[in-house]
């Protein structure tokens, strides 16, 4: 018998009576998992190379580092990061659902903000976006939420100040957004005329790739 339990960016699996499997998003490394039987079991070669074994080696390499000393360091910035971005929307007037985050992650309401115009705009500087249903929603294809986590980010050394920045580009998307609207209107096929030769999103484009070369990445 196999039960699923999904909470906030940790997933498990019980394999009752055979095994016990865990993965979680908090981990400094991809997410995967593993599977422990007691019984020999036979498999063919393509069953073990399939995608459910190959990450067995990247979850063993992101287990190895939550063993290092400088792991519990990394933990406890994720969540400074998290805290400091959902402060500076919050400050911004943005709402923030449950009030802000005491964990990696943050789930940013845009309503009136329609999503699928602020991921085009997102898109064309550059930034990829998470959309998440919020309590209301009508559509999870088009939803009014946008869910941010900090820990890929913080692993290429950024502090709170840098998240600061990182919700001084988002702010800036999201007056483009707006400002796109008003001139052609909230339907995609009209919204993405206002995307073509825009001063705004080239500059933001600009501005998010200046910042991000400004940081090394892991590895």
């Amino acid at each position: 018998m196999v039960e699923f339990v999904e909470t906030g960016g940790s997933k498990s699996i019980r394999v009752r009576g055979r095994c016990d499997n865990h993965h979680s998003q908090e981990l400094k490394g991809s997410t995967g998992g593993h599977n422990i039987q007691s019984e020999r079991t036979k498999a063919t070669k393509e069953e073990r190379s399939s995608r459910r074994c190959i990450p067995i080696g990247c979850l063993a390499v992101a287990l190895k580092q939550a063993m290092s000393p400088g792991f519990k360091a990394y933990a406890k910035q994720v969540k400074a990061n998290a805290a400091a971005l959902g402060n500076y929307l919050i400050s911004k007037g943005y709402r923030l659902l449950t009030g802000g985050t005491d964990n990696h992650l943050l789930l940013w309401d845009l309503r009136p903000l329609v999503f699928t115009d602020f991921e085009k705009v997102c898109e064309a500087c550059n930034v990829t976006v998470n959309r998440n249903p919020v309590f209301g929603d009508s559509s999870a294809v088009s939803p009014g939420g946008v869910r941010i986590g900090s820990p890929a980010i913080t692993s290429r050394g950024l502090v709170e100040k840098d998240f600061e920045g990182i919700g001084e580009l988002l702010d800036r998307a999201v007056r483009i957004t707006f400002n796109i609207q008003k001139q052609y209107g909230k339907l995609l096929k009209d919204f993405n005329k206002g995307l073509e030769h825009n001063k705004e999103i080239e500059e933001l484009k600009d501005d998010v790739e200046k910042f991000a070369s400004s940081f090394d990445m892991p590895g």
